[in-house]
C-alpha cells in the first residue's frame, strides 16, 4: 500500500500512517521513515536507517535475538549507504542536515550503547512517542530537529535525576576521552573530556575535584601535559577533570573558550553551563567532596574559569586564572599585549556585570591570579582589572596589601600578594612574574609552557587546599560570614 499519496495533506497523511502502524498493516520502520521524511525518498532512507539502527541497539540491550539484531544492522547499512549515494549525486538543498544528522546519530548511538536494560525500555518508549504519536513535520529537517531535541532532553533529564540503572561512565571512551552529551538548553554541545583519578583511588572517600581548562590553540591533552597537575593529584589525592571545548560557534581562534560571548558566560546556557553539568556528571559517577570543587584555567580557559566562578558562585569553592581576563570582558582586551592597543571595560562595569549575574546567589569565590608582566598577548593590565573588579564587587580594599613576599625561582623574579577581608581571610591572591611570555608557568615542556619559572600549579593547589567551600554554603546554599565583614554588606547589597 502506497504511503505517498499526493492528494492528502501532511496532517492527514501523518494520522493515516499512524493508523496503519497501529493496525499492523505497515511495519513500524517503514511508517516511521515515511512520517519523518514527509515523502522524500532520500530522507525516508535516512529515517528508516536511523529507526533500524536505534531498534537494533535497543534490541541488543533488552536481550532480543541476535538474528534480528544482525538483520536490523544490515538494513541500517543499506539504507544509509543509499542515502549517501543519492545525496552526493543530487546535491539537493534539503540535505543540509546531513553533517549534523551524522554527528547527532553517532552521539545517540554511543548513548544508547551505554544505557542499561532498565533505561532501554524508557528510551524505546520515548523514541516511539516522538516518532509515531506527536511528530507533525513541516519538513524533514524540522522533523529531525524535533527528534534530536526530544531524545537529548529525555536523556539529560534522566541523567540529572540520577535515575535507576545510571551508566557507570560516559557514553563514549576513546583513547582515554569521554563524551559529554549536549543538553536541551540553548548553546549546549557535545564535548569530550578526560577524567583522571588519583592512583589507588576508591569511591568510598569523597575527594576534591579540580577542573582544568585549556587555552586557545590547545586541547585538554596539552594542558594536562604542561600543567603538572597529575603528579600533584596523586600526591594530594584529588580528582582532575580536563574538558575540551570540542566545538563552538562564532569567530574565534582555534579551540578558544568563548569568554567574550554573552551567550557563553551566563548560568543556564552555553559553555559555562556545560562545564557545570559536566561537573555534576562526574559527581554522579564518583565520590566528590562538594565542599572542594575548584576550577583553574589558562588564557581563554582562565576567562571561562572566571565565568564559571561567577555563574556558579555557590558551587565552586575557589578558582584560579593564569594569563586570563576579567568576567564579561570584551575581545578588545586582547590586542597583542600592547596596552596602547588594548581596550578594557571599566572595572566598575565589570563589577556590575558580576553583581547582575550572581544576584541572590552572590558569594565571594576566593580567587588566585597568575600573570607575567611580560605577557605579549594578554597585557598585565587584564590581571590587574580582574583583581580590582573582584575586590570592588566584594568590597575588598586592594590598596592595603595584607601580606606580600618576593623571590627569584629559576632566574625568574616573582611577587606574591594576599588581600584579605576584615576577618583576616585571604580572598584574593596574585602571583606576578617578570620574564615569561603567554602560557603556563613552571610546568612541563609543551605548547605555551615556560618550565623555567615558579611552579604555578603548586601555588594554585596550595590556594585551593586553603579555600574549601564554607559548609554553610555547601549544605544550605547560604553563607553567613562573621559580623562586621565587608562580605556581609556585599551579600546584603546583592540580595543574597
Amino acid at each position: 500500500m502506497s504511503l505517498n499519496r499526493k492528494r492528502t495533506t501532511r496532517d492527514q497523511r501523518a494520522r493515516r500512517i499512524q493508523r496503519l502502524i497501529a493496525e499492523g498493516r505497515v511495519s513500524r520502520q517503514r511508517g516511521v521513515g515515511a512520517l519523518v521524511s514527509g515523502g522524500s525518498r532520500r530522507s525516508a532512507a535516512l529515517a528508516r536507517a536511523m529507526a533500524a539502527r536505534i531498534g537494533a541497539v535497543l534490541s541488543r540491550l533488552t536481550g532480543r535475538g541476535p538474528d534480528r539484531d544482525r538483520a536490523a544492522a544490515a538494513a541500517w547499512q543499506r539504507g544509509y549507504a543509499r542515502f549517501q549515494r543519492e545525496s552526493r549525486a543530487r546535491r539537493r538543498p534539503d540535505c543540509a542536515f546531513c553533517a549534523r544528522g551524522r554527528a547527532w546519530l553517532a552521539a545517540s548511538l554511543a548513548a544508547l550503547r551505554a544505557l542499561p536494560r532498565g533505561l532501554a525500555g524508557a528510551a524505546a518508549g520515548l523514541v516511539r512517542w516522538v516518532l509515531a504519536a506527536r511528530l507533525r513535520p513541516s519538513a524533514p529537517l524540522d522533523a529531525l530537529r524535533a527528534l534530536r531535541r526530544a531524545w537529548t532532553a529525555g536523556l539529560a533529564r534522566w541523567r540529572e535525576g540520577g535515575g535507576a540503572g545510571a551508566p557507570s561512565g560516559s557514553p563514549l571512551r576513546r583513547d582515554g576521552e569521554r563524551l559529554f552529551l549536549a543538553r536541551s538548553y540553548h548553546g549546549s554541545r557535545n564535548r569530550s573530556y578526560m577524567l583522571r583519578l588519583p592512583q589507588g583511588h576508591s569511591d568510598g572517600e569523597p575527594r576534591p575535584l579540580v577542573v582544568v581548562l585549556h587555552g586557545c590553540r590547545q586541547d585538554n591533552r596539552d594542558i594536562r601535559q604542561i600543567s603538572g597537575f597529575d603528579a600533584l593529584a596523586d600526591r594530594h589525592r584529588f580528582i582532575l577533570l580536563y574538558p575540551f571545548v570540542t566545538s563552538y560557534a562564532g569567530l574565534r581562534h582555534r579551540n578558544c573558550w568563548g569568554w567574550w560571548f554573552e551567550r557563553e558566560i551566563h548560568a543556564g546556557a552555553g559553555e559555562v553551563e556545560d562545564l557545570w553539568q559536566l561537573v555534576r556528571e562526574v559527581k554522579a559517577e564518583h565520590a566528590v567532596d562538594r565542599h572542594r570543587i575548584h576550577v583553574a584555567g589558562l588564557s581563554s580557559g582562565a576567562g571561562m574559569a572566571v565565568a564559571l566562578m561567577v555563574a556558579r558562585a555557590r558551587k565552586i569553592a575557589s578558582g584560579a586564572a593564569v594569563a586570563g581576563v576579567p568576567y564579561a570582558e570584551t575581545a578588545r582586551a586582547v590586542a597583542g599585549g600592547r596596552a596602547a592597543h588594548a581596550r578594557y571595560r571599566p572595572v566598575a562595569d565589570i563589577a556590575a556585570a558580576m553583581q547582575a549575574e550572581m544576584g541572590a546567589r552572590k558569594r565571594l569565590v576566593p580567587l588566585f591570579i597568575g600573570h607575567s608582566r611580560n605577557d605579549p598577548l594578554v597585557n598585565i593590565q587584564a590581571a590587574r582589572n580582574l583583581r580590582d573588579s573582584w575586590a570592588q564587587c566584594f568590597q575588598i580594599d586592594t590598596r592595603k596589601r595584607v601580606a606580600s613576599e618576593r623571590g627569584t625561582t629559576r632566574g625568574v623574579y616573582w611577587e606574591h600578594t594576599r588581600y584579605r577581608d576584615l576577618d583576616r581571610r585571604s580572598l584574593i591572591e596574585t602571583l606576578f612574574l617578570d620574564g615569561p611570555g603567554h602560557g603556563w608557568y613552571g610546568g612541563l615542556p609543551g605548547r605555551f609552557s615556560y618550565p623555567e619559572a615558579p611552579d604555578v600549579a603548586r601555588w594554585i593547589w596550595r590556594f585551593f587546599h586553603e579555600h574549601p567551600m564554607e559548609r554553610k554554603v555547601a549544605e544550605t546554599g547560604m553563607f553567613e560570614p562573621g559580623p562586621g565583614s565587608p562580605v556581609t554588606e556585599a551579600l546584603r547589597a546583592g540580595g543574597g
